[in-house]
């Protein structure tokens, strides 16, 4: 039931927590991972029918998991493809309380994943920054670097401080369950497999930000 017809679809920030839940439920789905976009860099609609091209088929569901990037896409052929979504206002605020995050960034943070930690030498590469710039660049923009820390990687607490110091930020560790987003994703996914068998399309789930 819960095999490669089911594509679930989501940016490197939520990867290493989609991979911890996909190990623990057992779950032999397909998995793409495309890089963050939240500046807007990538065309996800044109990722998504590329992918669904070369992966595609009658009857296979597609689950897109991200923030805003996802949320304001408008996708044509969602009605009749069976094209889910799940998604917040922002993507960390799956991982964590979305009102307590937002208290954080009011307070000047800025909000990381685990999965936006490890590649951070890569993005300021990608922005065209020297460690002169970026350090003006958040001395500007937040007064501290907050991992929404779920725990699936030991690593990211170090990776945190590498990136805080390296921008010259203040950082702390914002400890979060990562069954909290176990439930969304499997409850969706759930869904998205009954309705295909009562063959009802399409059922878009998007949560809401609490």
């Amino acid at each position: 039931m819960y095999d490669k017809t089911i594509h679930i679809v989501t940016c490197e920030y939520l990867e290493q927590e989609i991979r911890k839940i996909l190990e623990k439920v057992k779950w032999e789905v397909s998995v793409h991972f495309f890089p963050h976009n939240c500046e807007g860099r990538v065309d996800l609609l044109k990722e998504l029918e590329l992918l669904r091209e070369e992966n595609g088929g009658k009857g296979h569901l597609w689950l897109l998991v991200g923030g805003s990037c996802i949320g304001s896409l408008d996708i044509p052929f969602q009605a009749e493809e069976g094209v889910h979504t799940l998604c917040r206002e922002q993507c960390s605020f799956l991982l964590g309380e979305a009102g307590s995050l937002k208290k954080h960034q009011q307070e000047g943070a800025y909000i990381v994943t685990a999965g936006g930690l490890g590649a951070w030498g890569q993005h300021i590469e990608e922005w065209g920054f020297t460690q002169k710039v970026a350090q003006e660049f958040f001395q500007e923009w937040c007064t501290s670097i907050a991992l929404v820390d779920t725990g699936v990687n030991p690593r990211s607490t170090l990776d945190l401080k590498d990136f805080a110091q390296y921008v010259d930020r203040d950082c702390q560790v914002i400890a979060a369950d990562v069954n909290q987003f176990a439930l969304y994703l499997t409850q969706t996914v759930y869904e998205m497999v009954q309705g295909r068998q009562n063959a009802k399309y399409p059922i878009r789930h998007n949560a809401s930000p609490m």
